[in-house]
């Protein structure tokens, strides 16, 4: 917040109604904003790191829920463990998952999740799953149920997708994946990936959030003759490289200020005052 003074006039009396801020609004196509590719995991491991991330997001890493078990199998990311006490639906604590976080200022939409899986052991490996984010605590499904073939020899990796209505999100997401409908004891083994280029594709936009201005009181009045009045004001998410312009007019009135948000300060780049 930066205060600024101006001369007592006698429109202070008034109270000032009109700030006329300039936005700049970056904007990015439907895209591919994050990916995963599992080339060269040896599938057990704990985690593994997103491949590709739009500029405006973090990179992004997925990981399994605790009461899973990893699994060895080259180019996926593989678990066991998938049979649990509430086998013929989704388990909540059996999961896969990963976060896609916006950097500070920034928001992302998503439309569409691409995703490539692999029933490694056929014969006991799940036969259902569903998507679910935190967008709503993951108690809906994304899409509906994913079918999975019931071939106890397919071992080949599919490729499926979901639509997504994700919209202006500017706090981080979490998707999960919730293979379940396994057979008994370990539930086989079951993993996402192919081996073969990205794994994992999410499709959306990517945006910087608009700068908008606004004064904390706007009912500030002086008498006239009676000394300057300082006019607290608030700027909410500005652009680090290019100054936000106010104007404030009000009859016979008229300032003119750009400000620039630099170190977690905002600075007065000029400041007029005019009597007109």
């Amino acid at each position: 917040m930066k205060c600024f003074s101006m001369p007592s006039n006698s429109a202070f009396r008034r109270s000032l109604l009109l700030v006329t801020a300039a936005l700049f609004i970056g904007l990015s196509g439907f895209a591919q904003i994050l990916t995963f590719d599992f080339a060269g995991a040896a599938g057990n491991e704990a985690t593994w790191p997103s491949n590709s991330n739009d500029a405006r997001l973090t990179s992004s890493v997925i990981s399994r829920s605790p009461a899973l078990y990893p699994a060895l199998t080259a180019g996926i990311f593989n678990s066991t463990g998938w049979a649990g006490p509430h086998n013929a639906s989704p388990d909540p604590n059996r999961y896969l998952e990963f976060t896609i976080t916006p950097l500070p200022g920034k928001k992302f939409s998503i439309t569409l999740l691409t995703f490539t899986y692999r029933r490694v052991v056929g014969i006991t490996a799940p036969l259902k799953m569903v998507i679910r984010t935190s967008a709503d605590g993951f108690t809906s499904n994304v899409g509906g149920i994913v079918n999975f073939p019931n071939n106890v020899n397919d071992f080949l990796p599919h490729t499926t997708t979901r639509n997504f209505s994700i919209l202006d999100q500017q706090t981080p997401l979490t998707i999960r994946f919730y293979p379940y409908n396994a057979q008994p004891t370990w539930g086989g083994q079951f993993g996402l990936g192919s081996n073969i280029g990205n794994d994992i594709i999410v499709n959306g936009t990517t945006q910087d959030l608009s700068t908008t201005v606004q004064f904390v009181n706007t009912a500030s009045t002086v008498t006239e003759g009676g000394g300057p009045v300082d006019l607290p004001l608030s700027i909410i998410n500005p652009s680090s490289t290019t100054p936000t312009s106010v104007t404030i007019s009000k009859t016979d009135i008229l300032i003119t200020a750009n400000f620039l948000y630099l170190n977690n300060c905002i600075s007065i780049c000029v400041d007029t005052y005019t009597a007109v």
